[in-house]
């Protein structure tokens, strides 16, 4: 990348440009590309963890049901739903769905 300085995070790389450090692909093997593309892309959907409870709640989902949907222990749930883990792969498409369908619910 030209001289700039970069971060080595597992098979993604950050690079350091004016707004801060940015997430690139640069060094994912293309069979897996696409995966961490899709990965990145719901990341950026992922609300901040103030807004995930606040729409799940709004909605009237409890965390027990809202696990159950996603395949995880309860106590996993509330982890993501305060920000102190983050869902990967699988898990995380069902957590950004679920999260966008409890948006949808408390914006109509």
């Amino acid at each position: 990348m030209h001289g700039l300085p970069t971060r080595k995070l597992g098979r993604a790389n950050r690079v350091c440009t004016r707004g801060g450090w940015t997430q690139t692909l640069g060094n994912v093997p293309p069979d897996r590309k696409s995966r961490a593309t899709r990965e990145l892309e719901l990341r950026r959907r992922l609300p901040r963890p103030p807004l995930r409870r606040a729409w799940r709640h709004s909605a009237g989902i409890s965390q027990a049901a809202g696990a159950e949907h996603c395949g995880v222990s309860r106590q996993g749930f509330a982890q993501w739903e305060a920000g102190i883990t983050e869902p990967r792969g699988d898990h995380l498409e069902l957590y950004v769905s679920l999260l966008e369908e409890c948006r949808e619910l408390v914006e109509a």
